[in-house]
């Protein structure tokens, strides 16, 4: 019998916890993890959700046909800005901070009209967020109010945004809400979308799209989704092999392919190198050529979105990669909207023998007595001026 005087042994939390380690199995430690991430999210309720989602939307236009004008009438820092004489590829150039990424998601956001996943993921991109959780105070913070208005296949269309207070029927945690009203050939949809501190999203109305469009900037990425998805259109539609020839021809022989794995990664197939290589273990340049190839897969009769083309991509390859861009710009019939910083990267298109003058528009906004305006110029003439005066369009006026 003990002495209960003694002093008792004192307790050892670690070797305790290493007992019930080797107590647990692989199938408990599965359970427990699971249990973790479970109890995790109910903890962040309230500060972090995730925000996106499923959402379907219809294509109101089939056959494509592109825009040939689009006006700002006010998002964000751009108001009454008209872009006119649109054609199959569209230059946008500027000084630093003139509102070319801007005039992008504009053009993205009235392609998408209020397709409420595409609307979300566009703001996403912009405050450069990968993770789906996001702060949904924070969240609200960054959407726009917009108006938009252009021409589409010879067939007007609009988009209002509006952050208002919308009430729901359940005011149960709720923030704020977005509004959308939406016209496309004299037809008109309604539709909103409500946030609340601690209950996903809701939405409300009818969603429909112009037509399918991509986005591509340098800068956020690409949505994983979105690229497996362009990846399986380019395979079965042809046009991943013209991508693969283009590298191979104008970057690196030694590659043989590049495909997806099992876990929707891209792995390259090379003479040289064994096991094959994650495509992350090559330059920036090829990465970037090699997605915003497959994009065009994901835009058949629509619209395919590159902010900063030359981001990343080597002077001496523009020539080329103009090029391979308007071969399958022709082949899906979409339309291609470009922001670029880079002369090189707007005199390679201007000066490309291979796509005709009437198929390239030139744009470049400016600031004029402090209003920001977009000065438009047809193939022709943005060609001629380059031979002639060796002119900037990142420069805005001609003097």
């Amino acid at each position: 019998m003990s002495d209960p005087t003694e002093s008792p042994t004192p307790y050892d939390k670690s070797e305790n916890q290493a007992h019930i380690s080797r107590l647990i199995s692989d199938a408990d430690r599965a359970e427990i993890e699971s249990l973790r991430k479970k109890l995790n999210s109910i903890l962040l309720l309230g500060t972090e959700q995730t925000i996106t989602g499923a959402s379907r939307s219809s294509y109101l236009q089939q056959e494509g046909g592109g825009f040939t004008e689009i006006t700002i009438h006010k998002f964000r820092r751009l108001n009454n800005i008209e872009i006119k004489n649109l054609c199959k590829i569209n230059l946008i150039a500027g000084v630093n901070n003139s509102g070319k990424t801007t005039l992008l998601e504009a053009v993205k956001l009235l392609s998408g009209l209020n397709h409420s996943e595409e609307f979300i993921n566009l703001v996403r991109s912009r405050a450069k967020t990968s993770s789906e959780q996001v702060d949904i105070q924070w969240f609200i913070d960054q959407l726009p109010n917009g108006e938009l208005s252009g021409t589409f296949a010879n067939k007007t269309a609009s988009l209002k945004l509006e952050i208002e207070d919308i009430y729901p029927e359940d005011m149960t945690q709720y923030l704020k809400s977005i509004y959308f009203d939406v016209t496309f050939n004299e037809q008109s949809w309604h539709s909103v979308i409500h946030f609340f501190e601690k209950y996903p999203r809701k939405t409300k109305g009818e969603f429909v799209s112009i037509c399918p469009s991509v986005f591509s900037s340098p800068f956020s990425g690409l949505e994983p989704k979105l690229l497996n998805d362009c990846y399986d259109k380019s395979l079965a539609e042809g046009s991943k092999q013209l991508i693969i020839d283009f590298i191979r021809s104008h970057i690196d022989p030694m590659i043989i392919n590049i495909e997806k794995n099992s876990k929707g990664h891209f792995t390259v197939i090379h003479k040289k190198i064994s096991p094959n290589p994650d495509i992350t273990m090559f330059g920036e340049g090829l990465q970037r050529i090699f997605k915003i190839g497959l994009l065009f897969a994901g835009a058949k009769n629509g619209v395919v979105i590159i902010d900063e083309l030359e981001n990343a991509i080597h002077a001496g390859l523009l020539p080329k990669l103009t090029t391979l861009i308007y071969n399958l710009a022709i082949q899906f019939n979409s339309q291609v909207f470009i922001s670029s910083h880079s002369k090189e990267c707007i005199d390679a298109f201007a000066m490309n023998e291979e796509i005709p003058k009437t198929d390239i528009s030139g744009h470049s906004l400016f600031e004029k007595d402090r209003n920001l305006i977009c000065r438009s110029f047809s193939g022709e003439r943005l060609s001629a001026l380059i031979e002639n005066i060796d002119f900037d369009l990142r420069g805005g006026l001609l003097r």
